[in-house]
């Protein structure tokens, strides 16, 4: 084993011939890489390296909006970010080939003191609209006059129609409650491209949960996740 300390190659990482090279605690270390190296094969490590995948893309989606990621920010742990600590809370409940029921766009964990309630009592979704029956939203929403109330859905379609699409693909909407909006029973209709994409798989998962975000300090409060699955015509 040897380790580079002038960097004269540039940051080296990866196999370079018979040799691996590698960066521990700030330095490249080149060790040479057994004659019967290779990669395991076994279904098992096939399945943990889907899983791993899975999860990444998941978390990738998650983290690309705006306000969900500034949640898992506000009720990270210390020396960790948003997208790794929604990274290690969904890859223990991915499934083989998508997400499941199991998996979270909010933490699991959230920090006390930023919980909010979401009065959800029931969901259903036919891959034109998602309608969303609430109890005592209207309550809710007199407590946080100084705040922003948001319903964050994220659906996952998967189980293609057509063999040849991807197993798995994700949506998102958005929808902003005001403070002197009445709400017992809420219908949003998807955009012409959300239903077409709909229309491409069998089945659907639709999580969902509420953020509330303090206009003056920035602060955020958030749900657990609720997720449900429906079958698509």
């Amino acid at each position: 084993m040897a380790t580079l300390k002038g960097e004269v190659f540039g940051r080296l990482s990866g196999k370079i011939g018979k040799v691996v090279a590698r960066r521990v605690n700030g330095k490249t270390v080149i060790s040479e890489r057994p004659d019967h190296y290779k990669e395991t094969t076994s279904e098992e490590a096939k399945n943990v390296r889907s899983r791993f995948s899975i999860a990444v893309e998941f978390s990738s989606y998650i983290c690309s909006i705006a306000l969900l990621k500034a949640v898992w920010n506000y009720n990270r742990k210390k020396h960790s970010n948003a997208f790794n600590m929604m990274q290690s809370f969904n890859i223990k409940s991915v499934g083989d080939n998508a997400p499941s029921l199991k998996n979270t766009i909010t933490p699991r964990y959230i920090k006390s003191g930023n919980e909010c309630v979401y009065p959800l009592s029931g969901i259903n979704f036919n891959g034109l609209e998602i309608t969303a029956v609430f109890e005592g939203m209207d309550e809710l929403i007199s407590l946080h006059g100084k705040a922003a109330y948001y319903l964050q859905f994220v659906i996952l379609y998967y189980e293609p129609k057509v063999r040849e699409n991807e197993y798995f693909i994700m949506d998102q909407v958005e929808y902003q409650l005001d403070a002197s909006e009445s709400v017992e029973k809420l219908q949003i209709n998807l955009s012409t491209l959300q239903r077409d994409k709909a229309a491409l798989y069998n089945k659907a998962i639709v999580y969902s949960a509420a953020v509330v975000r303090e206009r003056d300090n920035e602060k955020f409060y958030c749900s657990i996740t609720f997720a449900k699955e429906f079958t698509l015509n």
